[in-house]
């Protein structure tokens, strides 16, 4: 049951990679952290990881600027290398604090204080980065992508410039492409009046309601 949890919470996880901008390691890493040591789970997680982005090159690797790739995959590299070394040093240091639950004992050490500070800072950060657009500045968003890509810029370099994820910019592009400021003021309007109606069809079945009641007499 336990392998079962692990390896849907690992599949769920890097597919929501797909269409969020959350990373796969706030997602998965407490879930690991739950049935193994910090230090295991922290290498399963850059497992998934390594295995999430070879199946995302493979599906989507066509469409990537590999001079984009570089600038980011470098010092990725690098600070994956010397996160690998302060989680060694790390690990081998005292306890800070033991703690008692009921029957259960707790040690807070200084790997997982500093693996529980990262994440949540991390969380923090990709929550402050999701900005809610009205519909209006998607569609402008949207066009100037396409003035970019027109101008010669690569669509992935445009989409980065406008400030949004490739996800967020496909999803936008599905549900707006091809629409105009004033179809989507349309639009709007008729969503408005549509609710109006709901709400009057809604009103005159409760008035007809209590009419009913009235006429057998239970007013």
């Amino acid at each position: 049951m336990t392998l079962l949890v692990i390896a849907l919470a690992a599949f769920f996880a890097a597919s929501l990679t797909l269409f969020s901008g959350f990373g796969v390691g706030t997602l998965l890493l407490p879930v690991f952290a739950i049935f193994f040591p910090m230090q295991l789970a922290v290498a399963m997680t850059a497992m998934v990881h390594l295995a999430n982005n070879l199946f995302k090159l493979a599906l989507l690797g066509r469409h990537a600027d590999f001079g984009v790739v570089l600038r980011f995959g470098i010092p990725a590299i690098i600070a994956a290398i010397g996160g690998a070394t302060l989680l060694g040093m790390l690990s081998e240091a005292d306890p800070l604090h033991v703690y008692r639950i009921a029957d259960h004992v707790f040690v807070i050490t200084p790997v997982k204080l500093t693996i529980a500070v990262l994440m949540a800072f991390f969380a923090y950060a990709e929550l402050m980065g999701i900005k809610r657009h009205k519909p209006e500045e998607i569609v402008q968003k949207l066009r100037q992508v396409e003035v970019l890509v027109g101008q010669g810029t690569a669509r992935i370099d445009a989409i980065r410039e406008i400030g949004i994820t490739e996800q967020t910019y496909y999803r936008w592009r599905k549900k707006y492409g091809g629409m105009g400021i004033d179809q989507l003021k349309e639009l709007k309007r008729l969503q408005k009046e549509n609710e109006r109606l709901r709400k009057a069809v809604s009103d005159l079945t409760l008035d007809k309601q209590i009419l009913s009641e009235a006429a057998k007499g239970n007013f």
